[in-house]
């Protein structure tokens, strides 16, 4: 199995009745016919919140993590978990105050913790709209991507903390579903960061995160999640998608006839960070007529190192693009040493790239990296990283 970026969260709903509370998990987009209005949330009178709700055949329905936060501050632990909605008292002395101290003001050179999760998990589509930075922090919680240890404004689980770099690579790192460390690029999880350009350059791991710096952090988690970094109009630079190598590389039977592959675990980082340079270093142009496109791949950076590139009907180029030849499999170990190789497609072709290396002492090779590159109707690039059998 390998660990995806998930692309969205479903929402889930809640029904109120007169005397009874019943939780349901249709989505509001499946509400045909509904209407959306705002809802108000109130204990003892006070209001206390407002969610957006809808109304479909006589029943009202909102979200359920409003009324979960505001179980919380009524005394009551809930939780969401695989279709299960469980609810657990607490005693007065553990319960949190209806009515909250206003938040800390942070200095124009911090960010606040829960500002940069709420924006972060609201571009991988894992919050509702209207979020706010402690809905944020509070499901970054519950999903294990965030353990705070602020001491101070805990009723607002560290939301409005400064946030530290190491804080922001610990969020990607969970949120990634990474595990042993030896298995990524860098060998830890602090090189991992500096490995994909995740840290701002000369910062400490508790340095405080500004908001420029910040900003450069989210930009390079998107270009992550969508594959490309775009240079220009209808050109872009490849960014390998990091996923937990350790599962989507190197799980499974990584040995042959009792030999492993890998006899250390710098081998493995080696041919790793080889993998992710050389799909780091491929460029696609789209052509301005939009009947073409070309993928310019750079030279293997090892001996034994190889990748194949496949589609039909695609032309490549030795020489910058003076001569063309035919083909539907390219092998570069078929190759003679070019600084770089052009592939040439209609505008309607996929390109699928792998990334190999040679087993000499166990007679074959194995694959590192599989990618998949397509323009769609609009001429955008579309990066999807494959999953290796």
């Amino acid at each position: 199995m390998r660990i995806v970026r998930s692309l969205c969260t479903a929402a889930l709903l809640m029904t109120f009745c007169p005397t009874v509370v019943l939780a349901s998990t249709q989505t509001s987009h499946h509400l045909e016919g509904s209407q959306e209005f705002v809802t108000t949330i109130r204990i003892n009178g006070k209001g206390m919140d407002r969610p957006y709700g809808r109304v479909y055949q006589n029943t009202t329905f909102i979200p359920i993590w409003y009324v979960m936060q505001i179980l919380k501050q009524a005394g009551v632990i809930s939780i969401w978990k695989d279709h299960i909605w469980s609810m657990q008292t607490v005693t007065p002395s553990k319960q949190t105050s209806p009515t909250l101290s206003l938040p800390p003001v942070l200095p124009s050179n911090e960010v606040a913790a829960g500002s940069f999760v709420l924006q972060f998990l609201t571009e991988e589509g894992e919050l509702p709209p209207h979020s706010t930075p402690l809905q944020a922090m509070s499901f970054a919680i519950q999903n294990g991507w965030w353990d705070t240890n602020s001491t101070q404004h805990t009723e607002y689980l560290g939301a409005y903390e400064p946030l530290t770099v190491e804080e922001a690579e610990q969020l990607d790192w969970n949120f990634l579903g990474m595990s042993n460390p030896a298995f990524q690029p860098g060998g830890s999880m602090s090189a991992w960061a500096q490995f994909i350009g995740l840290n701002p350059a000369g910062l400490s791991l508790t340095a405080d995160v500004t908001p420029a710096e910040a900003d450069a952090m989210l930009h390079v988690i998107a270009d992550d999640s969508q594959g490309y970094q775009a240079l220009k109009e209808h050109q872009w630079q490849i960014v390998y998608p990091p996923e937990n190598e350790a599962m989507a590389t190197f799980q499974g039977d990584m040995t042959a006839n009792g030999q492993p592959f890998f006899t250390s675990n710098q081998a493995v980082q080696q041919v790793i960070q080889d993998t992710y340079q050389f799909f780091d270093g491929i460029q696609v142009q789209a052509s301005s007529n939009g009947k073409q496109w070309i993928v310019t791949l750079p030279n293997v950076s090892a001996a034994g190192e190889f990748y194949i590139a496949s589609s039909n009907n695609a032309n490549y180029s030795v020489n910058g693009g003076q001569t063309w030849q035919t083909v539907n499999r390219l092998n570069s170990l078929r190759l003679n040493e070019h600084s770089s190789v052009q592939i040439q497609l209609p505008d309607t072709s996929a390109l699928s790239l792998s990334y190999n290396v040679l087993l000499p002492n166990l007679g074959g090779s194995t694959t590192l990296g599989e990618m998949t590159l397509r323009l769609n109707s609009a001429e955008q690039l579309q990066v999807h990283r494959d999953q290796l059998d």
